[in-house]
């Protein structure tokens, strides 16, 4: 003998009303976004992205000014070595896990200390690497890094590491 299911139109109605609330809720809050978006201004910092694949660590940035930690961090992780060359002497290497760089911008705040304000998406369980030339100044210990999404809204939970 087969089964019957017999569903109660009544009983259906309360998770109507919640399913429409919610996509009520979603379209107004994608309209009408609850935060101001940060103007950013000042000289856009240019850049080459060389490599990406899959990983799946923590949201991090890893920046490279030397051959040998570039190299046995590739190693550890399993990523082939990029076609593009890294020259530490004139470029710094890096490499972001689980988000990726849609531009850089540096300014300066009111200390005199360079702020590099870095406008990424979030990309899950990927590694990008990117090569930076040295002129630009980012590979400076009293540079400040801010995260920043499309919409403008800052970021957190992003760890920097240099040479790890």
């Amino acid at each position: 003998m087969g089964r019957v299911f017999v569903f109660e139109g009544k009983r259906l109605i309360p998770l109507f009303i919640l399913l429409m609330l919610l996509i009520t809720v979603s379209v107004y809050d994608a309209l009408f976004p609850t935060t101001t978006p940060a103007i950013l201004t000042g000289e856009l910092v240019h850049y080459v992205n060389v490599e990406q694949g899959n990983l799946y660590p923590q949201k991090q940035l890893l920046i490279f000014d030397n051959l040998e930690s570039y190299v046995k961090f590739l190693q550890n992780n399993n990523i082939a070595l990029p076609n593009h060359n890294f020259d530490p002497n004139n470029n710094l290497a890096i490499i972001t896990m689980n988000f990726q760089i849609q531009s850089f911008t540096r300014t300066s705040d009111d200390l005199g200390r360079k702020v590099l304000n870095v406008i990424c998406s979030e990309k899950n369980a990927q590694y990008k690497i990117y090569i930076v030339p040295k002129d630009q100044q980012i590979d400076q210990n009293d540079v400040v890094w801010n995260f920043y999404d499309e919409r403008g809204r800052k970021l957190e939970g992003v760890r920097i590491r240099v040479n790890p």
